[in-house]
């Protein structure tokens, strides 16, 4: 069986999705999978080795440049490759149902209307199912191929998963906890003091972790505020880097971000600052993978509020087991 993936953007949301390949792999062993990706995030995909093929489509070029030529050449070139068995699109966009028409496939799946974040894009589906839009992601994702290709998937198939990137690799963790300081939004931004005073309450060596420049400074102001010296900031990372990274911590803290689903996909233990977004609809708890939904504003007003969080958390740290 060939089957086609089509899940463009973006980090978090492609990381999430992945979870499916190892449900159709162990039902379907001999079933080739190819994913159809946004050039930026290529690279998050390699590191599932149970994916046979990925193919990468420029969209920022189109986005920012409006470089239509590339885009064009990037659809003949999938349009040349072999028909598929069926085609999931886990995206629900206009443009994710439009780039998958131009796929060859047998059949085209998708969210119907009321599904998807786009309405319009199961007009360009052959089949799908409703599921709101509202509805867990992942228990979403999993449906989806359930319906399908008749796989049985239920809640403690998606707690039990298997780690699915990097997977064939092995590690060593440290005695180690990281933080993930910022976010691609500033509103999931937790407050910096409040790391700090998490810091500065536990003895326990912390890494601070940064994906652009805005972030590696407030690392460096995170850093200033400790007052021990148990506080390293990473170096800048490929995300390669930053799976093999995270392979190596005890528990990695932040926001509602790519890196901690990254976590989640290692089973690696996490606990996941949730502000303006539902953690409901985006996060799946386990017994080492915990979220705390917050108001965020209240707590850059009040220092008070802030800490009674930072103790929170330390409790939850206990609670996952890391002492």
């Amino acid at each position: 069986m060939k089957i086609a993936v089509v899940r463009l953007t973006s980090l978090g949301d492609i990381v999430q999705t992945m979870i499916v390949v190892q449900f159709i792999k162990k039902n379907y062993p001999s079933a080739s999978i190819d994913w159809y990706v946004d050039t930026r995030f290529i690279e998050i995909v390699k590191l599932n080795s149970d994916i046979n093929n990925i193919y990468s489509i420029g969209l920022r070029d189109l986005k920012s440049n409006l470089n239509f030529s590339s885009f064009i050449k990037d659809l003949k070139i999938i349009r040349k490759n072999n028909e598929y068995d069926i085609l999931f699109d886990f995206q629900g966009l206009l443009k994710s149902a439009l780039i998958s028409r131009f796929i060859k496939a047998k059949k085209r799946v998708g969210f119907l209307r009321g599904g998807c974040k786009e309405p319009s894009a199961s007009l360009f589906y052959d089949d799908g199912i409703v599921i709101s839009y509202n509805e867990n992601v992942y228990k979403r994702y999993t449906q989806l191929i359930s319906e399908f290709l008749k796989i049985e998937i239920d809640e403690n198939s998606i707690r039990n998963r298997e780690r699915y990137l990097l997977q064939n690799q092995n590690f060593n963790r440290k005695s180690l906890i990281g933080i993930f300081v910022g976010s691609s939004n500033k509103k999931k931004n937790f407050p910096i003091e409040g790391f700090a005073n998490l810091i500065n309450t536990m003895n326990k060596d912390f890494l601070l972790i940064w994906g652009d420049e805005s972030e590696r400074r407030t690392a460096e102001k995170i850093q200033s505020l400790s007052r021990e010296k148990n506080v390293l900031i990473s170096e800048k990372l490929s995300l390669s880097g930053l799976t093999k990274l995270i392979y190596s911590l005890e528990l990695l803290i932040g926001a509602d971000t790519g890196p901690l689903h990254i976590a989640w996909a290692c089973k690696i233990p996490t606990i996941v600052l949730f502000g303006p977004t539902n953690m409901a609809r985006v996060f799946f708890p386990t017994e080492k993978n915990i979220a705390l939904q917050l108001d965020f504003k209240a707590l850059f007003d009040r220092t008070d509020m802030l800490y009674e969080v930072t103790d929170e958390i330390k409790t939850n740290i206990k609670k996952i087991g890391v002492s």
